[in-house]
């Protein structure tokens, strides 16, 4: 079971945010109790101790706090949500995630006035598959899952939180959301997803102001928010015109999901028999059913692509290591010529999927390989990350480093000046990392990081 500190009710009652400002994103905001932990915050412009409000915390896999506040800020202001991101919560461990998370449920109590009736979890990637776990913390009433969705990639059989969940056509992650809508249709709790044009990532701000109106929606429905007549029907009217819109784009799935989730949502609010009815027209319908085949089909061909790219880095220190290598630059080649196509279509789709699929799980697997000091697997998954973003300076640098605590210290420099000539330019950082220690001492080395000759 996941622990949670809870401040006593008390410490609302001394709390103050008459030095926040309201109604703009606040870049930074130290933890009193913990000046290593801070985040990212938005008031909304009507905010004031005089009442209680919902609250959203968001984890953001690279510890970018003010990112997803960015892309909720218009929903936050329109729907009045406090809004806070940790700068301390990264993908890795989930004990680091959980002490930023409870940094900032403390301070943020500490600081303004909540209602914890309401209080939600946002996340995208492994942020989202954090947000799903500590929900079992047993303090939060529902979350919003960007681009992921739990840590095992399957809904647990006891689940039974209001789930709100994105995902981009282009992210590779789509299939794992896709698989995780159709699971939470057997439980018996609300839920939603949206699929928008674009990448692995946090969705459009104006999807993320529709999760935090759907979120009023199901606080309305458990009672924990007065009934609002005239919202509601501003939302369902919204919904119809969505899904009108999806279908008139011929986005058969899109308009389905809408229009199911309609039905639900809204059901003994409006008159929703039309909708059922609709919904299932388009279940039966050859176009949906015809799309769903297609979906399915780039969902093999995604696997069978990233299972022929990872095979084919694994061999690239086997004997046949130079063969492997060249089919490897021809596929990522056309796996790039086929993402850059002008128009949309499920290879377009597929191809970039893989593509950064391919480049996110070589570096999360990189990362747990140099954690158990395998230094030479976890180059040669960097090395496939490096093949597909050749330009990226952080990967040659990190390369740099693997290369370097192997005691390879001829690729170690080779990668280092790559990174220098790609942009890289911390020396501060580069002189204190202790991975270089090897290659130290080499006046190239010191060249690079401004040390000058000895």
């Amino acid at each position: 079971m996941v622990r949670f500190a809870i401040l006593p009710a008390l410490m609302l009652l001394v709390a103050s945010a008459a030095d926040l400002s309201k109604g703009r994103i606040i870049d930074r905001v130290v933890c009193s109790a913990d000046a290593r932990q801070s985040y990212a915050l938005y008031l909304p412009s009507a905010y004031s101790a005089a009442r209680k409000w919902p609250v959203l915390y968001c984890l953001e896999p690279l510890a970018r706090g003010r990112l997803p506040l960015e892309h909720f800020q218009e929903g936050a202001e329109k729907y009045g949500y406090i809004v806070a991101g940790s700068y301390n919560s990264r993908n890795g461990p989930p004990a680091p995630a959980l002490e930023a998370l409870q940094a900032m449920w403390r301070d943020t109590h500490e600081k303004l006035s909540i209602d914890d009736r309401r209080a939600y979890l946002a996340g995208m990637s492994g942020g989202a598959r954090d947000a799903t776990d500590f929900l079992a913390t047993g303090v939060f009433s529902g979350v919003i899952a960007q681009a992921a969705g739990f840590t095992d990639s399957m809904v647990p059989k006891d689940f039974s939180y209001p789930l709100f969940g994105t995902a981009g056509t282009d992210d590779f992650n789509y299939p794992e959301m896709r698989q995780m809508d159709r699971e939470l249709d057997a439980h018996n709790t609300p839920h939603r997803l949206v699929l928008f044009a674009g990448a692995h990532g946090w969705a459009p701000s104006t999807i993320c102001a529709e999760a935090l109106a759907w979120l009023d929606l199901v606080a309305m429905r458990a009672g924990t928010k007065p009934i609002d007549e005239p919202l509601i029907h501003i939302l369902f009217e919204s919904g119809i015109e969505r899904a009108k819109a999806s279908e008139a784009a011929n986005d058969f799935i899109g308009a389905y999901l809408e229009t199911r989730s309609l039905a639900a949502d809204f059901k003994n609010w409006e008159d929703t028999a039309a909708l059922d009815k609709k919904a299932a027209e388009l279940r039966d319908s050859k176009e949906y059913r015809k799309a769903l085949k297609a979906e399915e089909r780039a969902t093999g061909r995604q696997q069978e692509l990233m299972t022929k790219i990872f095979s084919l880095a694994r061999d690239l220190n086997g004997p046949g290591g130079q063969d492997s290598l060249i089919t490897l630059r021809s596929s990522i080649a056309d796996l790039r010529a086929r993402g850059a196509a002008a128009e949309d279509s499920d290879e377009r789709r597929v191809a970039r999927r893989v593509l950064r699929g391919a480049t996110v799980q070589a570096w999360e697997q990189s990362s747990v390989q140099r954690e158990k000091k395998d230094y030479a697997g976890a180059a040669v998954n960097l090395e496939l990350t490096n093949l597909i973003e050749p330009d990226n300076p952080e990967v040659l640098y990190n390369l740099a480093a693997l290369y370097a605590l192997s005691n390879d210290r001829g690729h170690a420099m080779s990668c280092l000046k790559k990174a220098v000539e790609k942009g890289f330019g911390d020396r501060a950082r580069l002189q204190a990392d202790p991975s270089f220690d090897s290659i130290r001492e080499r006046a190239d080395f010191r060249a690079l990081a401004g040390q000058g000759t000895k």
